[in-house]
């Protein structure tokens, strides 16, 4: 019995990190402001978290290799050294959230957004920087030292 308690804490250690993955696919994969609907975002979101009960039980089972990884990791390779050791987790919750989120996102694109002039979200609108100082011809030849084959 103390086995079985002992094993169910250790599979339940790696869910404790499910959430943040799946609000990171939900903000981020795509933006909101794309224009995927609620049933798109939704039927995807069920799938990160179908796939990341799978990937919790992977996480555990894998902790002894992605531990000692973490922390032989000088920096982080994205947002933190917890990817490394919850990288099962979060591969089998984005896998889940490709396989439900993107069939519900191609019936919207096929009968909806392709037949639709949506606006992009992102801004074109932009002020160019202001050149640096110093190119412009007249500093470049009043600065240059005079050689002697112009004199």
């Amino acid at each position: 019995m103390r086995r079985l308690a002992a094993l169910g804490l250790f599979l339940t250690m790696a869910s404790c990190t499910a959430p943040d993955s799946i609000q990171d696919l939900d903000e981020n994969c795509p933006p909101a402001e794309y224009g995927r609907p609620g049933w798109v975002r939704a039927s995807a979101k069920i799938g990160a978290f179908v796939g990341a009960v799978p990937g919790a039980v992977l996480t555990a089972l894998c902790l002894p290799v992605t531990w000692p990884l973490t922390l032989i990791a000088d920096e982080p390779l994205g947002h933190s050294k917890k990817e490394v050791l919850f990288f099962p987790l979060t591969a089998c919750a984005s896998a889940g959230h490709f396989l439900l989120g993107a069939p519900a996102d191609s019936v919207h694109w096929i009968f909806y957004r392709a037949w639709t002039d949506q606006p992009s979200p992102a801004g074109y609108h932009f002020m160019p920087a202001a050149p640096p100082k110093g190119t412009s011809p007249e500093y470049l030849t009043s600065s240059r030292p005079s050689s002697p084959a112009q004199k």
